[in-house]
């Protein structure tokens, strides 16, 4: 490229990358191998000062022109100047028109490279051989690396891979809290409590993504033709049944950042800025290889309708346009709903899993009862009673017992007395009656 652009063959290089791939890098690195200096220029000014190529020619500049496209939206390229070389800088969607230049894209590095750069930069060939699973660019390894040792320093540990995962969590924070909230909390595997098919699907998928860019490898020609690393899962069940609890620990496992998308943050009446929003969050999220958590996805990704108004005309567009980002998105998309059939049929097919969360059952209830009370449990007969009669989710039961706690003192047991009041409370939110059985409980 820079022999092109030194000998007058090629005068304008558009650099197309996510967020931290390197393109300001790699733009600086090309105006040092042509004698330039590197130096950012915006559109607006670009276009709107004809003497401003000849300035940067007299005073040995190369001007980095970086544009900020939302969706549906087009630039137009800078015209080339005979004897100015100049680069673009665009995202990886971002559309362009006008006459034609030489295109570069900043891809992400292979699973050994990605190992190779952890190793270099952690000196820790076992954090490295997991860290590689996820899809980030070099530059943007370096800075998580960086941030995980002096993370390490600061507490006087032993880098691990924690400390990872937290540096991972700060990378673009700032701009994806924007539009999503991060979940932050950490699920160990000993802290959930699901049927053995839900856990098993659970397991699965996570193995899937852990070698979702490997999984091509050696598989036939019609499959490498739609390679996407992306990974799409649908999690169905009632409230308080533990979809957001298991999108937590799918992202634990992974050691990737959460983030659950803020409708209110996406959503604008104006034509337009709802697409140009969800395009910027996934990019961003491209970027970090962060997972997305669409919680009550209905909302977003429900079923077409016939328009015959203007607002159900682009309603309609709205879902077209998610459903086709999220299909191309090569990252990891969680998508929560209390009813399959509350999603568009043209999604559903486009979904790697679907994992069914039913209401817990006795030996399931039994096993939340006695994890949420922990030693502060009244014994294990009540737990196997609590468990009997009452048809609670998880999530009831964690208010029932937070209830009950806040009852005494958090050094005593919780007694029944406590868990009584608690469930009367619980229930009466449901609009149902404290079962008969439990009566003799509280005498």
């Amino acid at each position: 490229m820079a022999t092109l652009l030194a000998k007058g063959e090629v005068r304008g290089l558009v650099i197309r990358g996510h967020s931290g791939s390197g393109r300001a890098g790699l733009a600086a690195e090309l105006a040092e191998l042509l004698g330039f200096t590197a130096i950012e220029v915006s559109p607006e000014l670009w276009q709107s000062q004809p003497a401003l190529p000849l300035a940067c020619q007299l005073a040995g500049w190369l001007p980095v022109i970086k544009a900020q496209i939302g969706a549906g939206e087009s630039w137009q390229l800078p015209a080339v100047h005979p004897d100015i070389p100049h680069v673009v800088v665009l995202g990886v969607n971002d559309a362009v028109a006008g006459r034609e230049m030489l295109e570069l894209e900043m891809g992400v590095p292979d699973e050994g490279e990605r190992r190779a750069l952890w190793n270099r930069f952690l000196g820790h060939p076992e954090l490295a051989e997991r860290a590689a699973t996820a899809l980030l660019s070099g530059p943007v390894i370096q800075r998580i690396a960086c941030n995980a040792r002096l993370r390490a320093e600061q507490s006087n540990e032993q880098l691990h891979a924690g400390h990872i995962a937290r540096a991972r969590r700060d990378l673009g924070a700032e701009r994806l809290r924007l539009l999503a909230h991060p979940v932050t909390r950490q699920i160990s595997p000993e802290a959930i409590v699901f049927p053995p098919l839900v856990e098993q699907n659970l397991s699965d998928f996570i193995s899937r993504a852990h070698h979702r860019e490997s999984l091509w490898q050696d598989l036939g020609v019609t499959l490498q033709a739609s390679r996407n690393p992306g990974l799409r899962a649908l999690f169905v069940g009632d409230s308080g049944t533990g979809k957001t609890l298991a999108a937590s620990y799918v992202a634990t496992a992974l050691g990737a950042p959460l983030y659950r998308v803020d409708l209110a943050a996406i959503m604008n009446k104006y034509v337009g800025e709802s697409e140009k929003n969800l395009g910027s969050l996934l990019d961003l999220a491209a970027a970090a290889d962060a997972l997305l958590l669409f919680d009550e996805a209905d909302s977003l990704f429900g079923r077409r309708t016939d328009a015959k108004q203007s607002g159900e005309r682009y309603a309609n567009m709205l879902t077209n346009f998610l459903l086709t980002r999220v299909e191309n998105h090569p990252g990891i998309v969680i998508l929560t709903t209390n009813s399959r059939e509350r999603i568009d049929s043209a999604f559903t097919r486009r979904l790697d899993t679907i994992i069914d969360f039913p209401l817990p059952g006795f030996q399931e209830r039994l096993s939340l009862w006695q994890s949420h009370l922990g030693r502060r449990s009244p014994g294990e007969n009540i737990c196997k009673t609590l468990a009997s009669y009452c048809d609670l989710s998880g999530g009831q039961i964690r208010n029932v017992v937070l209830t009950a706690a806040g009852c005494g003192s958090p050094d005593l047991p919780i007694n029944i007395q406590q868990l009584m009041f608690a469930l009367q409370r619980e229930y009466q939110k449901l609009g149902r009656s404290l079962p008969a059985q439990l009566e003799t409980l509280s005498r």
